[in-house]
């Protein structure tokens, strides 16, 4: 059971909510792992794979930062890892998830999100909640005060930002 305090403090729209991956996920979006998986067979598919064995290693050992940092340095540099990562980090099928639906129908002051996609800013606007993103420029978080409301702050920014910063 939940503790009365902790909803009390929820509906006083006074919280904020760290949303990681699962709900994303929840929907067809590649984790992680299937995510380094497809990037692995498409840089094989075009033939741009310089050391198969630090791939396979980076895979197995779950290090994935290196294996997008060794993806970069395969494709030349990090706009065309975006290039690539674009039409991967697309939901496989659409599929209706709840926890999107559940936390958006919460208060909560803000949102915290280490996903690319905006589905959780799709959720809010679907009950008439508009929010402002903000990424991880500096500037960004420039927002953060006492009292903030309405923002969803992408900690690993996105990838439409010019400069995205994600690993």
């Amino acid at each position: 059971m939940l503790d009365k305090r902790l909803i009390r403090n929820i509906n006083k729209g006074r919280c904020l909510v760290l949303v990681g991956s699962g709900p994303s996920c929840e929907l067809g979006y590649p984790s992680w792992h299937k995510l380094a998986e497809l990037t692995y067979k498409e840089l094989t598919k075009m033939g741009c794979i310089s050391d198969s064995k630090s791939y396979e290693k980076y895979l197995a050992k779950k290090e994935y930062p290196e294996l997008f940092r060794q993806a970069e340095r395969d494709l030349g540099d990090r706009n065309a890892l975006i290039d690539l990562l674009k039409p991967l980090l697309n939901p496989t099928e659409k599929k209706q998830g709840v926890l999107y639906e559940l936390i958006s129908k919460w208060p909560f002051a803000c949102y915290l999100t280490t996903n690319y996609d905006d589905e959780i800013d799709t959720y809010l606007a679907r009950s008439n909640e508009h929010f402002t993103v903000i990424r991880n420029r500096q500037e960004d978080f420039y927002s953060w005060r006492d009292g903030v409301s309405h923002l969803i702050q992408k900690l690993h920014s996105d990838l439409n930002q010019e400069v995205a910063r994600f690993l």
